[in-house]
């Protein structure tokens, strides 16, 4: 080989080598950045939003004028990009020109940052940051692309961005119970912060008013804070509570959490679950769970009030029943007195709020033997010491009595309080023409348990805490 080809190879070794070199050089560069500190930004999307059907993240707080505003995490915007198809939308485009390996989602910097590990270029793989700005539009929560970058550091121009990050990205939230336009939408911190004017009126929701509620609260009468509710479905053919008149009465509110809750409150619990049947996790965690939990808390309250008032006619009848059982009541021809001669009437007996003139001690009698009273251990008329007689007559003397009160309630319906024979205490409704006879034109009231009509409908709470069994009976027309 001539000399002056030998120093052309060896000339074309040293320009060859040193450029194969800075072209590795700058392949491993670009590898190097195209990936350096992201491998931690991927996520398993699946195991996510398994773990978000099970537990929920986000946070919805409601002001008292209907406002409310969300607090979406990474996790929730994983659920709603799955719940809008984004996720798969994602996957679709991005395999159809590469190979996706990886992604995942980050909030920082008042930023949307979506991680993206792909094999592009001689199936090298690379990772793609692309940054999405939040914006409202009318109800939807919107993410416009502003920004792709390479790695940490190789920002792309936009004509080499990957088509599917060229789009906006939108969640419309018109078709949700969020239904109410966004007013304000930013970034704090890894959470994004979404505003509602309000929520959406309730649909799809048949609610049951609880009857049995209602009608100890007509016996009982109704705390002033119930009231308002209680005037409503107290005249309810059916007590079916609408979706229309539901939404209406929340969305008319000054509180709609608040005056749902009080629906709720007084509904049958088992028909709640059309509130949220078909509802999605996120609402059902944020909105309905809450609103139950309130409503719970409510019912106790009015079931407290009721055991309250209930537990004035129980010491009434118990103070009575066993004051008649010792021998401590004498009879007279216009009723009974103590042996302190003073006559005795249920105003005496009890802290409730009724007077001689609207209340009366009666003796109940039943020929048949009827289970309707309990009479075990209490003397016979003929056995009541008797003191300035006069006119009365005692038929029947020979029975042993049972003894109960007829007055009216707080809901101004003339009742009779007794005792069945199993213990029961039994507000009995009567007519108005037996009320007058039993406090006006009867010198000793007694009543005949078996000429009374049977009762239409029995109303049973079962015993417990804060309720003792009381069975409440509407007489028929």
């Amino acid at each position: 080989m001539e000399p002056t080809q030998k120093k052309k190879k060896r000339w074309l070794l040293w320009v060859l080598v040193p450029l194969a070199l800075l072209a590795l050089g700058a392949l491993a560069l670009v590898f190097v950045l195209g990936n350096s500190g992201v491998s931690g930004r991927y996520d398993d999307p699946e195991a996510i939003l398994a773990q978000y059907e099970r537990d929920g993240f986000a946070s919805l707080i409601r002001q008292k004028d209907g406002t409310a505003t969300l607090t979406l995490e990474k996790e929730d915007l994983y659920y709603l990009a799955d719940q809008y198809d984004i996720c798969r939308t994602l996957r679709e485009a991005l395999e159809a020109d590469g190979d996706l390996m990886r992604y995942g989602f980050r909030l920082q910097d008042g930023k949307v940052n979506l991680y993206l590990l792909r094999r592009t270029i001689g199936r090298l793989p690379l990772t793609y940051r692309a940054v999405f700005v939040p914006r409202s539009e009318g109800a939807a929560l919107v993410f416009s692309p502003e920004d792709v970058v390479m790695g940490t550091r190789i920002r792309l121009k936009e004509s080499r961005w990957p088509e599917v990050l060229r789009k906006e990205y939108k969640l419309d939230l018109s078709g949700t119970e969020f239904g109410g336009d966004i007013t304000a939408v930013y970034l704090r911190g890894s959470s994004a912060m979404v505003e509602f004017a309000g929520l959406r009126a309730l649909d799809s929701a048949r609610l049951t008013a609880d009857q049995a509620l209602l009608t100890a609260m007509s016996f009982l009468g109704t705390p002033r804070e119930a009231a308002g509710m209680y005037d409503l479905l107290r005249g309810r053919v059916g007590g079916v509570i609408p979706a229309e008149e539901l939404g209406a009465s929340v969305l008319s509110s000054s509180d709609p959490a608040d005056t749902l809750s009080d629906w709720m409150a007084w509904c049958v619990p088992s028909s709640l679950s059309s509130l949220w049947e078909g509802r999605s996790a996120l609402i059902r965690q944020q909105i309905w769970e809450p609103e139950l939990q309130l409503s719970d808390m409510k019912q106790q309250m009015l079931v407290k009030y009721l055991a309250d008032e209930q537990g004035k006619y129980e010491r009434l009848l118990f103070a009575l029943r066993e004051t008649y059982r010792s021998g401590a009541l004498k009879l007279s021809d216009d009723g009974l007195y103590n042996s302190a001669g003073e006559k005795v009437d249920p105003s005496t007996l009890s802290k409730l709020n009724v007077t001689p003139t609207d209340s009366r001690i009666v003796f109940l009698l039943s020929p048949s033997g009827s289970q309707e009273i309990s009479c075990q251990d209490m003397p016979t008329l003929e056995e009541v010491p008797k003191v300035d007689w006069r006119t009365a007559s005692l038929d029947d003397a020979a029975l042993a009595p049972d003894l109960g009160v007829v007055l009216t309630t707080g809901g101004n319906i003339p009742i009779l309080l007794h005792r069945r024979a199993d213990g029961t205490l039994v507000f009995r409704e009567i007519t108005q023409d037996l009320y007058i006879s039993v406090l006006v034109e009867q010198g000793i009231p007694r009543i005949d348990m078996d000429t009374l009509p049977a009762p239409m409908t029995e109303y049973a709470r079962s015993a417990g805490e804060g309720w003792t069994g009381a069975v409440l009976l509407p007489l028929g027309n």
